[in-house]
C-alpha cells in the first residue's frame, strides 16, 4: 500500500517532467549560442553523418574521408567516374541514375552559403530547395531528417556557418534513363 501512496504522489512529478523532457517547443533565445554549435557539431559528425557521404575519400578509399575537404561534396573531377565508393562516383539510383552528396560548406557560390537559416530549414523539413523546387529522389535519408526537432536542424545549420567554406562545383545528379 505504501508504495502505491508513494507512486501515486510521484505520478503528478512524473507527467509535468515528461513534457519538459519531451516538449517539441524550440531552444529558447536566452541559450548560449556556443552550445547550439556544438550540437550541430556533434549531430553533423555523429549522428546524422553528414561526413560520410558529403566528403570526398582520401587516398586510402573506404573509410578514410579527406578531411581537407570536409563536407564540400564529390569532387567536380570525379564527374562521370563508373566505378568507386559513393563518395567519387556517385549513388546509384534506378535506371542508371546517379546522385552525388552535395557541396554543404558555407561557400557562397557552390556550397550552403547564401542559404537563409529558414530555406536550410525547408529543405530539412519539406525536401524543399531554397528556389521552391523539390528535391529527386536520391539516396539523402529525407524522410529520416524531416522527422528531426527543429532545433536539431537549426543547431546543424548554425554549425555548418562556422566551417571553412569550400568552392566545389558537384557535378550534376543523372537523372534516369
Amino acid at each position: 500500500m505504501r508504495r502505491l501512496y508513494t507512486g501515486l504522489l510521484l505520478l503528478p512529478l512524473l507527467i509535468l517532467l515528461s513534457g519538459k523532457i519531451f516538449s517539441q517547443e524550440p531552444i529558447p533565445k536566452e541559450w548560449e549560442q556556443k552550445g547550439y554549435v556544438e550540437r550541430g557539431k556533434y549531430l553533423v559528425d555523429n549522428l546524422a553523418e553528414c561526413v560520410g557521404c558529403h566528403t570526398p575519400l582520401g587516398p586510402g578509399g573506404t573509410g578514410d574521408s579527406d578531411l581537407n575537404l570536409y563536407l564540400s561534396g564529390v569532387p567536380a573531377k570525379f564527374a562521370g567516374a563508373k566505378v568507386g565508393p559513393p563518395q567519387v562516383a556517385g549513388f546509384p539510383g534506378p535506371k542508371g541514375a546517379k546522385y552525388y552528396p552535395k557541396n554543404i560548406t558555407p561557400d557562397p557560390e557552390t556550397g550552403i552559403g547564401k542559404w537563409s537559416e529558414e530555406q536550410f530549414l525547408r529543405a530539412f523539413k519539406e525536401r524543399t530547395r531554397p528556389d521552391g523546387t523539390k528535391y529527386d529522389n536520391s539516396d539523402m535519408p529525407w524522410d529520416s531528417y524531416k522527422n528531426m526537432k527543429e532545433e536539431d536542424v537549426r543547431a546543424i545549420y548554425r554549425y555548418l556557418r562556422t566551417i571553412k567554406p569550400i568552392n566545389n562545383k558537384v557535378p550534376a545528379n543523372v537523372p534516369p534513363q
